[in-house]
């Protein structure tokens, strides 16, 4: 199941245009299991794919992807947890780093650095698909935000 497909991914998530993002689609599935079915529950998460899966996304899902920025997030997620698989070459004879004589790669520093800031950007785009939720959630019947909208007093009683 996918709720993203390769065009959608190069238009939502940090990498360059150019990039192979066949390399990054490979982590779709554990991003859905770790980022997106906490936030939306199991339920909300099975009928989204498969809407998508059969092409018929409802409006207000449609609007939830892109305006409430749920592609974004999962973009971004992918992007984080094949981070340091595509950072580090894995094979039978051990994990190496890549060797180009064009390019240098980054350190481990630079690369803790890098994930540093995705996580900080996945935070935010989590708040900000579940504040979108929040506000339209007489759209999404299937999603409770009781126990994680911080986005406001009205929807649940437990937001900052």
């Amino acid at each position: 199941m996918a709720l993203i497909n390769k065009a959608l991914l190069a238009k939502y998530s940090p990498l360059p245009i150019n990039y192979n993002f066949d390399e990054i689609m490979l982590y779709q599935p554990i991003s859905i299991a770790i980022w997106v079915r906490p936030l939306l529950g199991d339920e909300f998460t099975d009928a989204l794919e498969y809407q998508v899966d059969n092409n018929k996304v409802s409006e207000e899902n449609s609007t939830l992807m892109t305006t409430g920025g749920l592609l974004q997030y999962l973009s971004y997620a992918m992007v984080y947890e094949g981070l340091p698989f595509v950072f580090a070459h894995f094979s039978e004879v051990g994990i190496t780093l890549p060797d180009v004589e064009t390019s240098k790669s980054v350190d481990l520093k630079e690369l803790n650095y890098i994930q540093d800031h995705l996580r900080r950007t996945l935070e935010f785009l989590k708040d900000s698909v579940l504040k979108f939720l929040c506000e339209h959630q007489d759209s999404f019947p299937m999603f409770d935000p009781s126990c994680k909208c911080p986005c406001c007093d009205s929807c649940c009683g437990t937001g900052s």
